[in-house]
């Protein structure tokens, strides 16, 4: 089941939950679409409930969603702790990643593709709510980014 936030705190079900395929050493793919996201900041999880009724929870990912089709979407990878950066009709420059005390976290950022970037830390994350920074033409767009 898809879960969206406003806070990335209090997460309620969107869309229909997926039967599960069974064998969980296979790994499947899915794809959801949010008919309706808020304007704004959205935040998304995963619910996973087990056939003996344990829940799990993915990693929270966020997306921005403004009125001008500009979007931002960032996830980060459990192989490294990188973070994945994806645009949408914005022209990024450079990104730059702070903490919510608006220190600057030690960190590579490197564009991947005109869409896509990696924000690499020199260290990891501590769990908490960090802020990514993306210089554009049209000004700086920010994005509160969460790790659980």
């Amino acid at each position: 089941m898809v879960e969206r936030s406003r806070d990335a705190k209090e997460f309620l079900p969107v869309g229909e939950p997926v039967k599960s395929a069974g064998d969980a050493d296979t790994r499947n793919r899915y794809q959801f679409e949010d008919k309706n996201p808020f304007p704004g900041a959205n935040y998304y999880r995963l619910r996973q409930i087990d056939k003996d009724g344990k829940t799990d929870f993915s990693k929270i990912i966020s997306v921005v969603v403004n009125s001008d089709e500009e979007a931002l979407l960032a996830y980060q990878s459990a192989e490294n702790g990188d973070i994945r950066v994806l645009l949408n009709a914005i022209d990024a420059r450079g990104m730059k990643l702070h903490n919510m005390a608006g220190q600057s976290v030690s960190a590579q950022s490197i564009h991947l593709a005109d869409t896509e970037w990696v924000i690499r830390p020199a260290s990891p994350l501590v769990p908490g709510v960090y802020l990514i920074s993306v210089d554009s033409e049209t000004g700086v767009k920010r994005l509160k980014f969460f790790v659980p």
